[in-house]
């Protein structure tokens, strides 16, 4: 009887996880439109998305021009897209709260920055949800300060690290946000439909919702829980080896990087510009994910990817 009971249990664990990681995998899908629609929103009553990169001193909206490049990694900084998309979250006694114009390291933004958003966190991601030191989100007034953490980021534009020849072109800042630009609808030549804005980066210990600094993440660059460079799930690295979405590691040794990435199996969920979510393949080509992640590159993708 017991031999019996194993095997049924053996035979019903499977499924049972399936079921798991479908609901989870819907969860996060759900989560994502979410965020698209908070995004239509905010252009809806801005005219524009968000800054990608969030500076002390230069509120959204001001002129690409003015903004010195010195400061995009030296700060301060201030709440970044995922603080400004707050109030249509549902968050808005949140939003409310914090010091917009603000470095993200002084009061209130440091307290109200530890507040864990439901939204914004993967089901099926496997770290202990809580508080991150982000050690790229720096300068801070103290490198041991804690942020609550997000499992998506913006996508920045296209970059390939390292990789085997041919190497192509970057296109960073291409992408769905742009570090010193207000983007708008128009200027996604390529169709809302065909761009991706938002992707899942899980379990990479360094993104949290309030930062306004562009930072590297994995396989694809990521600005943290702004832009993300993205480069392909598969891309190939001079060692010759693939590297799937759903690869979580450090960049394996690439300068620390970090990017798309999920818990999921086969893939990861993408927000794309025009508010509907797909699922990116494993299998998913390089060449069609760098189309996907630009804006304005003219590619013209035909039917599924």
């Amino acid at each position: 009887m017991i031999a019996i009971i194993a095997v049924l249990i053996g035979l019903l664990l499977p499924a049972v996880q399936k079921v798991r990681e479908a609901a989870a995998r819907a969860k996060c899908q759900n989560n994502l439109k979410q965020i698209g629609l908070a995004l239509q929103t905010y252009h809806d009553a801005n005219s524009h998305f968000p800054v990608g990169t969030s500076l002390v001193g230069y509120p959204d909206g001001t002129p690409a021009a003015a903004i010195p490049v010195a400061l995009l990694n030296s700060g301060p900084y201030r709440p970044g897209v995922f603080a400004a998309i707050l109030p249509y979250l549902e968050q808005g006694n949140l939003y409310q709260g914090l010091a917009m114009s603000a470095p993200i390291d002084e009061e209130p933004n440091l307290t109200l920055g530890q507040t864990q958003i439901s939204v914004y966190l993967c089901p099926s991601a496997q770290h202990v949800y809580g508080l991150e030191k982000a050690p790229h989100s720096l300068p801070l007034t103290d490198p041991t300060l804690q942020f609550a953490v997000i499992d998506y980021n913006g996508l920045n534009g296209s970059v390939r690290l390292y990789q085997a020849a041919p190497a192509l072109a970057q296109l960073e800042d291409h992408g769905g946000f742009a570090e010193r630009l207000c983007l708008r609808i128009t200027d996604f030549t390529d169709g809302t439909s065909g761009t991706i804005d938002v992707v899942e980066t899980v379990n990479f210990g360094r993104g949290v919702w309030i930062h306004g600094r562009p930072h590297y993440n994995n396989a694809a660059y990521a600005i943290n829980t702004l832009n993300g460079y993205n480069d392909a799930p598969n891309s190939v690295y001079p060692d010759g080896s693939n590297l799937p979405v759903t690869d979580r590691g450090p960049g394996k040794g690439i300068a620390g990087t970090w990017g798309i990435s999920s818990n999921h199996t086969s893939g990861a969920n993408a927000l794309f510009v025009d508010g509907s979510v797909h699922f990116l393949a494993n299998t998913l080509t390089p060449d069609i994910l760098t189309a996907l992640s630009t804006r304005d590159g003219g590619e013209v993708i035909a039917g599924s990817y």
